[in-house]
């Protein structure tokens, strides 16, 4: 669309929230018993959208979400040749959407070994 039409100026931006924030924390043990070992949380807020279907007039206003991830890696092995990771997303199973067409990611798990040589 034209962003000199005189019925846009002004108007929010259809599939663009207003606010976004995003914070990562994460702590890497270096000596003792933890040696190798990481653990981490992430938090995400994103406020209101709304988004305007193609040739419609509805407009469709998208609720803002939070979001809180973990995770943990240890790292072994002869010179720490092996990384093992585990994360948690979406804890709360927060249902939101992040478009017109597209729904967030449920709770989920994902595991993975790493062996660098």
């Amino acid at each position: 669309s034209d962003p000199e039409d005189p019925f846009r100026v002004g108007q929010p931006l259809y599939g663009v929230f207003d606010d976004n924030v995003g914070l990562l924390v994460k702590y890497r043990f270096n000596d003792g018993g933890f040696d190798g070992l990481a653990v981490g949380a992430g938090y995400k807020y994103v406020s209101d959208g709304i988004a305007q279907p193609f040739l419609s007039n509805q407009i469709i206003v998208f609720p803002g979400y939070h979001t809180y991830d973990v995770f943990a890696s240890y790292r072994f092995g002869r010179e720490d040749a092996f990384l093992l990771r585990v994360n948690a997303r979406n804890l709360t199973d927060e249902i939101y959407q992040v478009s017109e067409h597209m729904q967030g990611y449920p709770r989920s798990y994902q595991t993975s070994l790493t062996w660098s040589f």
